[in-house]
């Protein structure tokens, strides 16, 4: 069966010769994989079913024949993994979570011992459940149903966030939640009116559960994401399964980290990087380097790699920095900038893909710690406050190559008969209830059909399509037209668009009547680059490890300093029982991004699972939840999931950047 869906409708060694007494052996030896070694790796996992789960091959990532699981993560960069043969790593009650990817790794190491390089192995691999069974932090409980208002009032500064910089115009659309879009009514300086609208029964992405269904309410509607128990799910880099879902809640354990499968892996040991030997011996040879620069050493630094002398005015591994950047092309086009003055001069070229930002204020990095822009550790480790440094970086340091296999066309006309027949077990799992004759159910974003006939094995559907409808998408305008027993979908592609289709974001660059063309590169991609960078501040890593938020636990005592004090305030609504409410306190906020602001704010955190009246009074739908007020007490964001330390960041920026704009008080 055909399924439409408005994101994806129109989708896809060298050898060791032994030398004996009697002359050389004619027989090639491969080098054998010991304990201890490091190991250049390639290898493809998948499911039982045979799809693809995770794999370091960009040529089997990329062929859209090979068919994706639910938990395959696209990655930036493939390449041979580096792993450590038998090395170890202990285990505590606290590290349940173990990422996906790092647990097929940590598991090939124990399996390839004794192997030749150079050649392919078929390895099973499975995962013990981690900590205990009763241990709460194990489990992700999220709502059945999440609740998105018809109406809803957005901050001007996130709505430029939301529409990629565009400013607020009446009757623009917009994408405010994923798959769910809306209509801008009207706006001032401050906010912007969105009346939301969907189709009552229409699918559309319920992350991380894949695809959710839409019931339209009186003034709201409800998402149900489609799931069932057993089906794997994927947060980021963690792979769990759902194990309850009753009228409330949807509960996934995340207590094995390969989501309790057993996985069908294609190795292939390329090369030993570096044994154990020259591991140890190149320790030796530092160790001795430094003790020639110094009197005095202790004993411990043969062994301590991270031996180092903080140097106040010079950037090192962990300080926060603020810093102005530049991206261009060599022939000067701008394709990035955080300076207004580069930004407003007429006279400096701007590359058709140039955005400016919604603020121009430095960009911010704990050094050491990943980046978008290419190349900037290297960059601005052993720089100063005030310093300018440009750097050359040639395409493959930069964005890459072009890719032409990353350039696809598709047709832009799609024709689905108007009856259809599917197995009774795909309509069960579509709909989670059985086929009635003369029931209506959404069949896709555009249209509902209806059951004509049930049968033992299968059920007849009979598409309600409407002959001349016209739909607005986000890539373009979408018609439908009866042609006898056909439904023909005519797109009208917008050059210049997003087009999102398997989790890959690309740019339409070109249509004909036929079809239209996709390019998923970087914009950048094939071209060498100019970084440069001025650096603003520094924060030594000393300093950030030092600072502690300091957290209220009163709600009328947090507004109240947070009016005294002319400060916005941080509101975080947590329950015990959620880990990701754990790791938000435990990991985000204790992130120096996050700490080294702690006089920004006023830091309130109140537990709403037992204290329901503050759940009530903020309209919390799920876990953790952060709301930020000024000073006048007014909300101006909602965060109503988890965020890491960079995210959360940004977002508490635009908060501070938003005050400072409309506030005469504010500092």
């Amino acid at each position: 069966m055909n399924r439409f869906r408005k994101k994806n409708f129109f989708s896809t060694t060298p050898f060791i010769a032994f030398v004996f007494l009697f002359g050389c052996t004619s027989a090639r030896m491969n080098p054998v994989v010991k304990s201890w070694d490091k190991v250049m790796v390639n290898y493809t996992c998948r499911l039982q079913d045979g799809s693809i789960a995770a794999t370091t091959s960009k040529k089997i990532a990329e062929d859209e024949t090979n068919i994706k699981s639910k938990v395959f993560l696209s990655q930036t960069v493939y390449a041979p993994c580096s792993i450590t043969i038998g090395e170890e790593k202990t285990t505590s009650a606290k590290d349940f979570l173990k990422p996906f990817e790092k647990e097929i790794e940590e598991k090939i190491s124990h399996l390839i011992e004794g192997h030749e390089i150079g050649k392919d192995y078929h390895l099973d691999i499975e995962s013990n459940t981690l900590g205990d069974p009763n241990q709460e932090e194990r489990f992700l409980i999220m709502a059945r149903v999440w609740k998105r208002m018809k109406e809803k009032a957005i901050a001007r500064e996130n709505y430029l966030q939301l529409s990629k910089g565009t400013y607020p115009e009446i009757g623009q659309r917009i994408e405010v939640y994923p798959g769910l879009f809306g209509t801008v009514k009207s706006f001032d300086e401050k906010m912007v009116s969105v009346s939301i609208s969907a189709q009552n029964g229409s699918e559309i992405p319920a992350p991380p559960f894949g695809m959710g269904i839409v019931h339209e309410l009186e003034d709201h509607y409800e998402i149900e994401p489609l799931v069932k128990e057993g089906d794997l799910v994927r947060v980021g880099p963690y792979v769990g399964r759902i194990i309850k879902i009753d009228d409330t809640f949807i509960t996934t354990d995340f207590g094995n980290p390969l989501g309790g499968e057993r996985l069908k892996c294609d190795v292939r040991l390329e090369e030993i990087g570096q044994t154990r030997l020259e591991h140890a011996t190149a320790l030796l040879h530092k160790a001795a380097d430094m003790a020639k620069q110094s009197d005095t050493m202790r004993s411990s630094i043969y062994l301590d790699e991270n031996e180092f002398i903080e140097d106040p005015g010079t950037i090192q591994s962990g300080d926060l920095v603020q810093f102005h950047y530049t991206i261009t092309t060599n022939d000067g086009r701008v394709y990035r900038t955080t300076i207004e003055s580069i930004d407003h001069d007429p006279s400096i070229i701007k590359l058709n893909e140039y955005n400016a930002p919604i603020r121009f204020i430095p960009e911010e990095l704990i050094v050491g710690e990943l980046s978008d822009l290419p190349g900037l550790n290297e960059v601005l480790t052993g720089l100063t406050i005030g310093e300018k440094k440009r750097v050359a970086l040639p395409c493959e340091k930069a964005f890459g190559y072009e890719d032409k296999n990353k350039i696809k066309t598709y047709s832009r006309i799609k024709r689905v008969p108007r009856t259809i027949r599917i197995p009774l077990e795909q309509y069960d799992q579509r709909y989670n209830k059985p086929p009635m004759p003369d029931d209506i159910v959404q069949m896709n974003p555009y249209f509902e059909a209806v059951v004509a006939e049930v049968k033992d094995n299968d059920v007849l559907l009979e598409m309600i399509a409407e002959d001349g409808q016209i739909s607005e998408d986000g890539f373009g305008t979408t018609e439908i037209h009866l042609d006898g027993d056909d439904i023909l979908f005519t797109l009208r592609p917008s050059i210049g668009a997003p087009f999102i289709i398997d989790g890959k974001e690309g740019m339409i660059v070109s249509a004909n009547d036929e079809n239209f063309v996709v390019d998923f590169n970087h914009p950048l991609a094939g071209r060498d680059i100019l970084l440069d960078v001025e650096v603003v501040s520094i924060t030594k890593a000393s300093s950030l490890r030092e600072m502690e938020i300091h957290w209220l636990e009163n709600h009328e005592k947090g507004l109240e300093m947070g009016a005294n004090e002319i400060k916005p305030i941080l509101l975080l609504l947590y329950a015990d029982w959620c880990q990701w409410s754990r790791r938000m306190i435990q990991e985000t906020f204790q992130h120096p991004l996050i700490k080294s602001l702690k006089d920004k704010f006023i830091w309130l955190k109140i537990n709403s699972d037992e204290q329901g009246i503050f759940k009530d009074i903020y309209h919390q739908d799920s876990y953790p939840l952060i709301v930020i007020l000024n000073p006048d007490l007014e909300i101006i964001s909602r965060i109503d999931t988890y965020l890491d330390a960079r995210s959360l960041r940004k977002e508490l920026n635009n908060c501070l950047n938003r005050l400072q704009k409309t506030s005469s008080l504010y500092p």
